[in-house]
C-alpha cells in the first residue's frame, strides 16, 4: 500500500506536469486497489478496525475535496488523488515507526497529507505573489493587509482561547466545538467577549488550565491565523494575476471559467466572486441572486453543451465574445510533497502545536 501511494503521487506528479492531467485510469485503479487491498489485510490480520479508519479516512478526504471542488479551489484530479492516497493509506504506515517518529493528529492521516500540502506550498506561494505583486505594482500596503489590520484576528483568536479553556475545564474536545458553534450564534460582540472571559476565568480559577498554558496557546493560534491570513492574501493576489481573458469562439472543453455567467430577468450578467463569497451562499441560501447559470466556476471545466450555449449567446448578439478564464497550476507535485512530509514527519500542525 505504502509503495502504490508513492509511486502513484509520482506518477500523478509526472503526468500533471507535463500534460495538465492526472488520469482517471491512474487515480480509479489505485482507489479501488487501496479498498481491496486494506479489506484484505483487515480479514486476513483479523484487525476489522482497519475497515472502520478506512472509511473514516475517505469520508473525510471526499468531504473536504468536494467542497474545495465545489468552490473552485482544487481541480477534479486533484481531489481524486486525495482520494487514492486515502484509500490506500488510511492509517500511518507502521512500518516507518522503525525510521521515523512522525507527531500524528487525532484525525485520519490522509488529513495530515491534505494539511501538509498546503503548508508545503505556502513558502513557493508567497515568494510567488510576492513577486507577482512587484510586476504588477501592486502597492506594499495592499500585499501585507492582514498584519496592518490584525484586530479581528486576535478577536478570534481570543473565542478561541475560550474555546481551549472549556475543553481543558469538561476534559473533552467535544466541548470546546461545542464552545465555538456558542460563539458562532451569539450575535452581539459584547456576549461573545463576557462568554470567552467567564471561560478563561473558571479554567484558571479550578485549575484545569494555567496561565501561562492559555497565553501560551493564545501567541500560537494568533500567530498561525496571521499567517493563514497572509497565505490567502497572496492566493487573493495570485488568483487575480492568473487570470486571463479570451474569446469564447476560441473555448476549448475543460478550461476553467474565472467568472459566473447568468441569465436573471431575461439579462446576462457576468459575476466573479471570491470563495469567501461562495461559501457565504452555500451557507445561507437567502443571499444567492437567482437566476439560470449559464457556466460556473467549478473546477471541472467547462463542457462542450455550456460552450456550445456561450458560441449561441455570442451569434446571436446576447453576449460579448470574451470570457475570463483561470491559468492552471500542476498541484500534484505539492501533493507528492505533502506526503513525504507526512511520511516523515506526521502532521505539521501537530508538531507547532506541539
Amino acid at each position: 500500500m505504502l509503495s502504490l501511494a508513492l509511486i502513484g503521487a509520482l506518477a500523478a506528479s509526472y503526468t500533471d506536469l507535463k500534460h495538465g492531467i492526472i488520469p482517471n485510469k491512474l487515480t480509479f485503479s489505485l482507489f479501488f486497489a487501496g479498498i481491496a487491498g486494506n479489506v484484505a489485510i483487515a480479514l486476513i490480520s483479523g484487525d476489522h478496525s482497519l475497515i472502520f479508519d478506512l472509511g473514516k479516512a475517505i469520508l473525510a478526504t471526499f468531504a473536504l475535496g468536494y467542497a474545495l471542488w465545489l468552490l473552485g479551489g482544487m481541480a477534479a484530479g486533484d481531489v481524486k488523488e486525495f482520494l487514492f492516497l486515502a484509500a490506500l493509506l488510511p492509517r500511518y504506515p507502521e512500518v516507518l515507526r522503525n525510521y521515523f517518529s512522525p507527531s500524528l493528529a487525532w484525525y485520519p492521516f490522509p488529513l495530515s497529507v491534505f494539511i501538509n500540502t498546503f503548508v508545503a506550498i505556502f513558502p513557493f506561494l508567497f515568494i510567488y505573489a510576492f513577486a507577482i505583486s512587484i510586476k504588477k505594482k501592486v502597492k506594499m500596503r495592499e500585499f501585507l493587509e492582514p498584519l496592518l489590520k490584525p484586530g479581528q484576528k486576535l478577536k478570534n483568536v481570543f473565542y478561541l482561547a475560550g474555546a481551549f479553556s472549556v475543553g481543558m475545564l469538561l476534559g473533552k474536545g467535544i466541548a470546546a466545538l461545542g464552545f465555538i458553534v456558542l460563539i458562532f450564534l451569539l450575535k452581539k460582540e459584547v456576549y461573545r467577549v463576557a462568554a470567552t472571559s467567564v471561560a478563561l476565568l473558571l479554567a484558571i480559577a479550578t485549575g484545569s488550565a494555567e496561565p501561562l498554558a492559555i497565553l501560551r496557546y493564545y501567541l500560537l493560534i494568533a500567530g498561525v491565523l496571521l499567517l493563514f491570513a497572509l497565505f490567502w492574501n497572496s492566493l487573493k493576489i495570485l488568483r487575480a494575476s492568473l487570470k486571463e481573458e479570451v474569446k469564447i469562439s476560441t473555448l476549448e472543453e475543460g478550461v476553467i471559467p474565472a467568472e459566473e455567467i447568468y441569465i436573471r430577468n431575461g439579462e446576462i450578467i457576468r459575476e466573479e466572486k471570491s470563495i469567501l463569497e461562495k461559501i457565504k451562499e452555500y451557507v445561507n441560501p437567502g443571499t444567492m441572486k437567482r437566476g439560470t447559470l449559464i457556466v460556473g466556476t467549478a473546477a471541472a471545466g467547462l463542457t462542450e453543451q455550456q460552450i456550445a450555449t456561450l458560441r449561441r449567446l455570442v451569434s446571436e448578439g446576447k453576449l460579448e465574445d470574451r470570457i475570463k478564464i483561470k491559468a492552471r497550476m500542476p498541484f500534484a507535485p505539492a501533493i507528492f510533497l505533502g506526503l513525504l512530509l507526512a511520511l516523515v514527519f506526521g502532521d505539521l500542525s501537530k508538531m507547532v502545536s506541539l
